[in-house]
């Protein structure tokens, strides 16, 4: 093959650096599932689900706050345990800690926001109620940002629908299902959020006593080794809508965003990074160059100097002419276009 002054490789490959560092990090994870509400409809099985996820996590190295999954909480308790998350995050050793957030029950959007119903809903009577009784995602993100770590990941199998009144008889800012959670820009900490069900949409409970789609899905694909937390997600988006063709309230389409510097694996080591070859020998991880995005919802993207290289070899007459070719500067995407992405 002839010498190249500039190429980008993209290999399926071993990080053996990234990887060691992913096995040696701490992970801490909070689990919840709300099924036995005051005032909203009881689900029939996120107490089922956040149990199973919470022996699957652990399965994983998770360390649970309090040691377990937490089911039908309420408000003041949600807070206490959203406090211990960040508490434990922040003195947490290095800044390779992953923090994750499993929810399974009522979720509502009000004012373009995601809001966790606690089972102690009796106060919410109308929207307006909404941010006095439950808990944001926006806002949790942002404390889990403050306290530090590698990776942020939060898990919503919360896509119900929600009919809330305004007690003020203005038109409604509450909308089927959830909505995009809103980050911060230049957040240092990656971020991975995973809905049941894409966003306006709404995501099925399953049959009482067992688990539902989403989360059944998820844990059957959780734990296999190498696999990147995209890659999960593809299948499990895969999976799910398969089981849910025809079923009464649409098919149900798992969604995920995602901004992340480094891949992440329930099980490392991970493969299928991307790297990239300078021509002269080295091989670095993308996350050493130049990084751009183009606008706020685009894809971050490692950037590729201009240069030459000769193109053909003189061994074969296949390959003749031998010719100098350059490349101008470019930039390409480092990760797969995710589904928001994608349908902008």
């Amino acid at each position: 093959m002839p010498a190249l002054s500039v190429v980008i490789t993209v290999a399926l490959v071993l990080w053996s650096a990234s990887n060691a560092a992913s096995a040696d990090a701490r992970r801490i994870a909070l689990v919840i599932g709300n099924g036995d509400y005051t005032k909203f409809a009881d689900l029939h099985n996120p107490v089922s689900d956040a149990k199973a996820m919470a022996n699957k996590l652990r399965s994983l190295d998770f360390t649970l706050v309090g040691g377990q999954a937490h089911v039908d909480v309420g408000h003041q308790d949600m807070a206490r345990l959203f406090g211990t998350l960040e508490n434990d995050l922040a003195q947490s050793s290095g800044a390779e800690t992953t923090a994750l957030v499993y929810y399974s029950g009522h979720g509502v959007a009000v004012d373009n926001q995601n809001w966790l119903v606690p089972v102690d809903d009796g106060h919410i009577t109308h929207r307006e109620d909404v941010p006095k009784y439950a808990i944001g995602t926006n806002s949790m993100m942002r404390d889990l940002e403050r306290a530090g770590g590698r990776l942020h990941i939060l898990i919503l199998d919360a896509c119900r629908n929600n009919n809330l009144p305004s007690r003020y008889g203005t038109k409604s800012s509450s909308v089927k299902g959830l909505v995009k959670v809103e980050t911060d820009e230049g957040d240092e900490a990656g971020k991975v959020i995973v809905y049941a069900a894409a966003p306006g949409k709404v995501a099925y409970d399953g049959r009482r006593g067992d688990l539902s789609p989403f989360t059944k899905t998820l844990i059957e694909e959780i734990d296999e080794p190498g696999r990147r937390v995209i890659d999960v997600m593809m299948t499990v988006r895969r999976k799910v809508k398969r089981q849910t063709e025809g079923w009464p309230d649409g098919t149900q389409t798992p969604w995920v965003d995602f901004s992340m510097d480094r891949p992440f694996c329930f099980v490392p080591p991970c493969t299928g990074v991307i790297v990239i070859d300078d021509g002269k020998g080295d091989i670095a991880p993308w996350h050493d160059h130049e990084q751009r995005r183009e606008c706020e919802e685009c894809p971050l993207m490692v950037a590729v100097p201009a240069g030459k290289f000769k193109m053909g070899s003189a061994k074969y007459k296949t390959e003749l002419p031998v010719r100098s070719v350059s490349i101008r500067r470019f930039a390409v995407g480092i990760h797969e276009v995710t589904f928001s992405q994608w349908d902008a």
